[in-house]
């Protein structure tokens, strides 16, 4: 579940899903980690690309919030 909100920050922080769920694989290719964590850091991507139009059209600061979900990790 960790991964979940990784994949949404990651997200966040590249505005490019694709280029996560690449990193993550190759990651995986390499044994590093498990296949059901890659499945929850690529939900949390597709979750953080869809929230980022909504970020922009609703012009809602996010970075607050962030910090608070950090805060809770």
């Amino acid at each position: 579940m960790h991964s979940l909100f990784e994949g949404i920050i990651f997200s966040f922080i590249t505005e490019s899903s694709t280029i996560s769920a690449t990193t993550y694989s190759s990651i995986l290719e390499a044994g590093s980690i498990e296949f059901i964590n890659i499945l929850y850091f690529i939900c949390g991507v597709n979750i953080g690309a869809s929230l980022i139009p909504i970020v922009i059209l609703l012009n809602i600061s996010i970075i607050p919030y962030l910090l608070y979900l950090l805060v809770l990790l």
